[in-house]
């Protein structure tokens, strides 16, 4: 399983503060990296299916930098 930002097992003690911004840049990345996968594997539904949320996270992350 892949730690997030503020996962309390992604490391020892308190994760660090993070903005609602970085999170989400955080969680572009790793969709961007999945649909890239699912492209590659041909699983084109899949690819479909994150690159919608890719739009959404950075929409979102675009609505919490302002």
């Amino acid at each position: 399983m892949i730690s997030g930002p503020h996962d309390p097992t992604s490391g020892g003690g308190l994760p660090a503060a993070r903005s609602k911004a970085e999170t989400l840049a955080y969680m572009s990345d790793i969709i961007l990296e999945l649909k890239q996968l699912a492209e590659k594997g041909g699983y084109r539904t899949l690819a479909a299916i994150l690159a919608a949320a890719l739009v959404e996270a950075r929409l979102q992350t675009e609505d919490w930098e302002q």
